[in-house]
């Protein structure tokens, strides 16, 4: 189903962590953008932007995180903004947990763990290339 920016979803909570642990994998990928913002709501909101290295076919994914209970990013200039070498993501009691860079590779959350987003809800979706522009 499109969305009305011509955005293709993939699948909320368990089913999008199910999708990433079997269809498409963030390995390689490049995050190319990061917003956030308030909801209707006033609750704060996350969108990470990917470019897929290695997808058959769509290779742009939104990955929307509501109900923020924490998030963490950093960035240096000498390093490439933001190279996606190892990440975990899964579900730990009521919240969704994706982490860019985990200090363990395992599903736990660490103290040590940077480039994170902890929410209590999370979606997918492809995006068309013609979203590229508007990206």
């Amino acid at each position: 189903m499109l969305t009305q920016y011509g955005e293709e979803f993939i699948g909320r909570n368990e089913i999008l962590i199910d999708y990433f642990s079997e269809k498409v994998n963030l390995l390689s990928a490049e995050m190319y953008r990061i917003d956030i913002h308030h909801d209707t709501h006033s609750e704060v909101c996350i969108d990470l932007y990917f470019k897929l290295v290695y997808a058959d076919g769509h290779n742009l994914i939104r990955i929307s995180f509501k109900e923020i209970e924490e998030f963490s990013f950093y960035h240096c200039k000498k390093n490439y903004f933001y190279y996606v070498e190892r990440y975990t993501f899964f579900k730990r009691k009521d919240y969704f947990y994706l982490c860019l860079d985990p200090s363990e590779e395992a599903e736990v959350i660490s103290e040590d763990d940077q480039n994170f987003v902890l929410g209590g809800e999370v979606e997918g979706y492809l995006l068309q290339e013609m979203d590229a522009a508007r990206l």
